[in-house]
């Protein structure tokens, strides 16, 4: 995904199977893993 969390997002948005409480997790790990 070219190491960018947006287009992660798009793509999983365009995809149905996930919620959007469950983007704001992943969010929250991505956000959370770039710290380091």
């Amino acid at each position: 995904f070219d190491n960018s969390y947006k287009n992660l997002v798009s793509y999983f948005a365009q995809n149905d199977k996930v919620s959007a409480d469950e983007l704001r997790e992943i969010l929250r790990m991505i956000e959370g893993g770039s710290d380091t």
